[in-house]
């Protein structure tokens, strides 16, 4: 397992991302996959304080405020530990790009789960769980609106083509407007999002030098230069 010593930039303004993350969202050229690959690992940590309490709710308070939604920004766990930051490595993009598909669920007046990261062109499956009206609004970098729609039946589902690469920002126009969530997409397959623990691990990376970039809506955006061995792990580990 190789240690790679990290430097790192500034941060940047999440709705800044896709200047900040270019590097990783647009890989290098396509490529035809081939078999293996290393790790790229690390735990990412923040001296940053955790976001306290709960939302204050200023509509529908019998189904969002039992128990209203805790603020989410920055989720801090044991020794640091930072969730929620989307890792990404921007190694040759293979042939073809495989697609997923990713949920978003409308539960107790909140969007789950809150970040997540995703190929372009995925599916993205929208659900009601709660039985008041909820609106979807996402944009593309905080500028392109992408879709919005109402959502006013519980267990209703909607799906959606994710397009990109970039950061999709969710919102309710509902009156719900503490509701949030993030999903990066990009035009390669290596990324992660870490979890409690402030871990992420990105398997199958081609050999190289490349730039890894950390992504966190509310700490901004920091990159890093990583050597990706033949096989085997290299460990990232960066601190906000």
């Amino acid at each position: 397992m190789r240690k790679v010593a990290v430097m790192m930039g500034a941060g940047t303004s999440a709705l800044l991302v896709a200047g900040a993350l270019g590097l990783a969202l647009t890989a290098a050229p396509r490529a035809s996959r081939a078999a293996g690959g290393a790790a790229v690992k690390g735990k990412v940590t923040t001296t940053a304080p955790a976001s306290t309490g709960a939302h204050t709710i200023t509509k529908n308070p019998e189904v969002c405020g039992a128990p209203a939604p805790k603020v989410e920004e920055v989720v801090v766990g044991a020794g640091g530990a930072l969730a929620n930051v989307v890792v990404a490595v921007a190694a040759p993009t293979p042939t073809p790009l495989k697609t997923m598909t990713v949920s978003v669920d409308q539960k107790g007046c909140r969007y789950d789960p809150h970040v997540q990261a995703s190929t372009v062109g995925s599916d993205l499956v929208l659900k009601n769980s709660d039985t008041v009206l909820h609106n979807v609004h996402t944009f593309l970098d905080g500028k392109l609106t992408l879709f919005n729609v109402g959502m006013p039946m519980k267990d209703m589902t909607v799906k959606k083509k994710l397009k990109g690469p970039g950061v999709v920002s969710f919102k309710c126009d509902a009156g719900h407007t503490w509701m949030s969530a993030y999903i990066v997409t990009f035009n390669h397959p290596y990324f992660a999002v870490t979890g409690a623990d402030g871990t992420f691990k990105i398997d199958g990376v081609p050999a190289g030098t490349y730039t890894a970039s950390f992504w966190h809506e509310k700490l901004g955006a920091k990159t890093a230069s990583v050597t990706v061995p033949a096989s085997g792990e290299v460990v990232s580990n960066v601190s906000f």
